[in-house]
């Protein structure tokens, strides 16, 4: 009975140690994107540039897991794939390609976090396969969004859609309501 136990106090640590080293890999990279987010100094969309990154690592990994509907990546990944590495390139292709003034210190932090999966070489390569995937695709369904464009009211740039100010419609007409001619 006490071996029975040991074993099972073993296993779990084992689970645990496991399912700790790949949230590690996660929450390592956003670190290294809120660093890389504010060393560029584009604050104001950080929740931007966090969500594109958080997704892409999403669709990676479930690319080789498929347990939900993924976001932008439908592509199936072999299951064997290692799922740290898809987090570890998806989080470094997004970052990449919008701040490519970082690319040195990125691809420097991208193969020290390969070097510390314990994972066969080609499990690595096909999970790094998955997040460049993701990534790449992620960024092409982004493309023209109007992210970058200029409002035409506000002159700040960001989405056109949802920036103008619009009439307020009045749905109740009765005497002595003005709503009508107020805007928003």
């Amino acid at each position: 009975m006490k071996r029975v136990r040991m074993w099972l106090v073993l296993l779990n640590m084992t689970i645990f140690v496991v399912a700790m080293q790949a949230q590690n890999v996660v929450t390592d990279w956003n670190t290294i994107a809120a660093n890389t987010i504010t060393q560029e100094g584009k604050i104001s969309d950080a929740f931007l540039y966090f969500a594109y990154t958080s997704i892409a690592v999403y669709d990676a990994t479930n690319s080789i897991h498929r347990s939900f509907r993924p976001f932008y990546f439908y592509g199936a990944t072999d299951r064997d794939a290692s799922d740290e590495a898809a987090a570890v390139s998806a989080a470094h292709a997004v970052l990449v390609n919008y701040f490519p003034d970082q690319k040195a210190a990125l691809d420097a932090q991208f193969v020290q976090s390969l070097k510390t999966i314990g994972a066969p070489s080609w499990a690595k390569r096909k999970g790094i396969e998955a997040g460049v995937a993701a990534a790449q695709t992620l960024i092409a369904e982004r493309m023209g969004d109007g992210r970058k464009q200029t409002s035409p009211t506000t002159g700040k740039r960001g989405p056109a859609i949802g920036n103008q100010r619009r009439p307020v419609i009045c749905l109740q007409r009765f005497p002595g309501c003005n709503s009508c001619a107020r805007s928003r």
